[in-house]
């Protein structure tokens, strides 16, 4: 792949628990801006993969540079619960000085201008490792935040932890770099810090739109895909209420990796809504059968800055899907405002499954608003190239 031809502001050690070829969202919109960095311009620092860490990273997400790992007792262990899981991480808080440490004669020999660290919810491992190495070799530290960091933290004392910790490296650091406005407003005012803001990018070799096509007894399929949490539940429970509420033969489908158990708890399950675990790879193409992408976020949370600060990376896919996207989410949060501002997506902000039937039906019945919407979608990913993301990080790395 071409490497970005401008000129780079210098070396960075990046320094990350979940850096490519992890294979969340986070990780994947990291990846897309490294691949833009030449291997004398970037050196990665991150856990050493094992059989738990495997299950979460994807062949071809690896990004063409030197890197380092460490081995750290791993809180992804499967099967692990109770005083076991609680004794696993404890021990990952204890290697932290061995991180540091390894850390350190990483930076030693590469001699890089910048330490960049990014959220590695929920843990922080890395996060307070980087602020170690930046501290003691007088390097200039940057963090790059996806999330609210303390809100996700997996345990009591990786809150405590955090709780410590936080000020201190947000106020040691160069700069703070968050994935929307709204998370940067959030941290200036909680610590009276300077933040600057930076998208999620996005890869797009080609955008087409689909063909969907269901026949003479058409089905309309609504599709949502990915974790499951307070922060979609009752908005996803709208969903399953609205669609008894249309004329038309609609279908909830939901690609989750959320157990069946869980399903069941929430009220997600029943012969009205479709429950599917597909791999990865093979979601972009369900993604394309449907009619509408639902993207939806907790009115009872509405006050958390989980929610007010939102930007799931599933935007970008459900962007480049080329089909029509709803939003269900309070009227403040980001992504709502951010929908509304570029038009690409049908934006219900009522906390009531009726005002969702509504505009579900208004929008399945009216193929010219459908058009607009996809079209909007795919102006607004241009925005979001990793050429594009790219020159703004150097440029805010060398500000």
């Amino acid at each position: 792949m071409e490497k970005n031809p401008e000129k780079s502001t210098g070396k960075i050690l990046l320094v990350s628990d979940w850096a490519p070829p992890m294979l969340d969202g986070p990780s994947v919109i990291l990846g897309n801006i490294l691949r833009e960095f030449s291997p004398e311009e970037l050196v990665l620092f991150t856990r050493k993969l094992n059989r738990h860490t495997n299950i979460f990273c994807k062949k071809g997400n690896e990004v063409d540079v030197k890197r380092y790992t460490v081995s750290v007792p791993s809180p992804y262990a499967v099967g692990h619960s109770g005083f076991p899981r609680r004794i696993v991480r404890v021990l990952e808080i204890a290697f932290i000085p061995f991180t540091t440490i390894k850390g350190l004669l990483v930076a030693l020999r590469e001699k890089p201008d910048y330490i960049l660290a990014t959220s590695d919810i929920p843990h922080g491992h890395f996060m307070i490792a980087a602020f170690f190495i930046a501290e003691i070799l007088r390097k200039p530290l940057f963090f790059y935040l996806f999330d609210p960091i303390e809100e996700f933290a997996s345990s009591r004392m990786h809150k405590m932890l955090l709780k410590y910790f936080e000020p201190r490296m947000f106020r040691y650091a160069s700069g703070i770099i968050t994935m929307n406005s709204h998370l940067a407003e959030y941290y200036r005012k909680k610590y009276a810090v300077d933040c600057k803001v930076l998208h999620h990018s996005v890869r797009c070799p080609a955008l087409v739109r689909p063909a969907v096509s269901r026949g003479v007894n058409k089905t309309f399929r609504i599709v949502f895909s990915g974790n499951i949490s307070k922060y979609q539940l009752d908005a996803l429970l709208h969903l399953k209420e609205a669609v008894k509420l249309i004329n038309l033969n609609v279908k909830p489908v939901i690609y989750t990796p959320v157990n069946k158990a869980t399903l069941d708890f929430y009220g997600l399950t029943g012969d009205d809504i479709m429950i599917s675990h597909v791999d990865h790879r093979k979601l972009e193409a369900e993604l394309k059968k449907a009619d509408i992408l639902f993207l939806p976020l907790s009115f009872k949370n509405a006050d958390s800055i989980v929610v007010k600060a939102a930007f799931p990376s599933k935007t970008m896919d459900y962007l480049a899907s080329g089909r029509p996207v709803i939003v269900h989410a309070p009227r403040d949060c980001f992504i709502a405002e951010y929908a509304r501002e570029k038009n690409f997506a049908e934006v219900v902000t009522d906390n009531n499954a009726a005002s969702l039937a509504n505009a579900i039906e208004s929008l399945l019945n009216n193929s010219s608003r459908q058009e607009e919407l996809i079209s909007n979608s795919f102006k607004t990913l241009l925005e979001h190239d990793p050429k594009i993301k790219h020159r703004e990080l150097v440029g805010i790395l060398g500000s």
